[in-house]
């Protein structure tokens, strides 16, 4: 999924769910003023300490510093990753995830160089194994007590 793709589905599902009804699926909120106060649930709070502004769908705790968006909240409380918590709240919202063909993979650019070594190594192999040119080298090997099957 490309990078536009993937911000168009995001600001979808953000617009089709509220964090506030999020928010008071996991924990009690207040309204007071043009914002939401609840007790945080990402540490042991006993004041209401985190805001919630559904206008601007942002979250923030003022004691342990948590803050994010519908995201950051979903996947913080559930312990998920943001490709998991896309899935998730795309069902929630509704919104369909079309499954992208991935490309085709590319050949490593050293896949070529492999291929050359393996060709050289041959070849430099079978003249030291067989004929004339490859007697100093089986001597050498001989005389350092290297055996043939090894070379």
């Amino acid at each position: 999924m490309s990078k536009f793709n993937n911000e168009a589905l995001v600001n979808e599902i953000k617009g089709r769910l509220s964090i506030i009804n999020l928010v008071e699926s996991y924990t009690s909120v207040k309204k007071t003023g043009k914002g939401y106060v609840g007790l945080c649930p990402f540490h042991d709070d006993t004041n209401p300490s985190m805001h919630v502004d559904d206008d601007k769908g942002l979250f923030h705790c003022f004691s342990c510093g948590a803050g994010g968006d519908i995201f950051g909240f979903y996947m913080r409380y559930n312990n998920l990753s943001f490709p998991e918590a896309l899935s998730e709240l795309a069902k929630k919202a509704g919104v369909t995830i079309e499954k992208q063909s991935s490309p085709a993979p590319q050949k490593s650019p050293n896949s070529a160089l492999y291929k050359i070594n393996a060709v050289a190594a041959k070849f430099y192999r079978k003249t030291l194994t067989e004929g004339k040119k490859g007697k100093a080298g089986r001597d050498y090997l001989e005389k350092r007590n290297i055996p043939p099957e090894t070379s």
